[in-house]
């Protein structure tokens, strides 16, 4: 997962409305015993169906033992199907890897990844026994007991260290994540590996990720359902980290020598990181382009309604917005020099 190109972005499936399946054929009978004659049509129309069939019995056989086998009743399900942000999580976790699902929900990713092959076991763990509940049925009807264990869990206070060798949290907000990592002391560094998915205090997250001593490795992002979705990879190196230790702005002669002048240069770099994503700029994703663009139109249309309103209560905000405008320019023209460059 790790080391790939970030200017090759991978899609993601968010809507799978058809599913292929052959039709086998059948001798339709006309009550004697007189045998069909079969011409050259028919036998090339027979063959296009056999051959069908036998594509979709290896698209099946070869999804990573992707259709799971109800050892109870031997039937065969289809393997679940994910949401573009579910997918981009699963994407992220190495293969092999046993997974602990905090805030599993119905355990659909826990599913996915058994069915697909990429995770041997994994523990599907809610506070909520709601979801628990839906999850352990969604379990059962594809006959994967056997392979993902569900337990009630307030964060990881029911885990065991070493159960398994990644953590996944997601759909939960920034500061809970922070908590339940934070709770979780040594049972959270012991993991090879974090896949994180906050839906908001994003570049809050980041500076807590990196002051506890976590490197984000790879970064994703994702527009989906009027919404964007960031993931990131992190792992223990066991000290407070800069966000790095590479120079944001290339050579000196780069126009932007107000960081030097202010001796802020680092102080930037390390900011715009942990407000956008070091991998995400570094790799200039087109999804964070597209967010900065239209939250760079947002703030400047909130800076005109509030001059327009004049009153002296809206000049803190204003303030705050001026800056955010100034961090997603120079954002935007880091990407533009990096295309530049390239």
């Amino acid at each position: 997962m790790t080391g790939s190109d970030h200017s090759l972005k991978r899609e993601y499936v968010t809507d799978v409305g058809k599913e292929l399946t052959g039709t086998p054929a059948a001798n339709q009978g006309d009550g004697s015993n007189r045998k069909p004659v079969e011409d050259e049509e028919n036998r090339s129309n027979r063959k296009s169906v056999a051959d069908q069939e036998n594509r979709v019995k290896r698209e099946k056989a070869t999804e990573g033992k992707s259709s799971a086998v109800n050892g109870k009743s031997g039937k065969r399900e289809r393997t679940v199907v994910l949401s573009g942000r579910m997918r981009m999580l699963a994407d992220m976790v190495t293969a092999g890897n046993c997974v602990a699902d905090v805030g599993c929900d119905h355990a659909f990713l826990s599913i996915y990844l058994v069915q697909t092959g990429k995770c041997p076991k994994c523990l599907a763990m809610d506070v909520r026994k709601g979801p628990l509940s839906g999850a352990v049925e969604h379990i059962a009807s594809h006959g994967l007991e056997e392979y993902i264990e569900t337990r009630l869990s307030d964060g990881l206070s029911a885990y065991h260290r070493g159960e398994a060798q990644t953590l996944i949290c997601a759909g939960m907000g920034g500061r809970l994540m922070e908590k339940i990592l934070t709770e979780g002391g040594e049972k959270t560094r012991a993991f090879s590996e974090l896949i994180l998915q906050p839906q908001s205090e994003i570049p809050e997250f980041r500076v807590f990720l990196r002051k506890a001593g976590f490197l984000i490795t790879e970064e994703e992002a994702i527009y989906e359902d009027g919404k964007y979705y960031f993931a990131m990879r992190a792992v223990y190196r066991g000290r407070n980290l800069s966000a790095d230790q590479t120079p944001i702005w290339g050579s000196k002669d780069d126009e932007l020598t107000e960081y030097e002048v202010s001796g802020r240069r680092e102080e930037m770099r390390d900011e715009l990181y942990d407000l956008y994503g070091k991998q995400l700029l570094l790799g200039k994703h087109p999804v964070l382009r597209q967010y900065l663009l239209k939250r760079k139109r947002t703030v400047e249309e909130l800076i005109t309604q509030l001059e327009r309103k004049g009153s002296q209560k809206s000049g803190t905000r204003k303030e705050e917005l001026f800056l955010e405008l100034k961090h997603l320019e120079r954002a935007l023209l880091l990407l533009q020099a990096d295309e530049q460059r390239g």
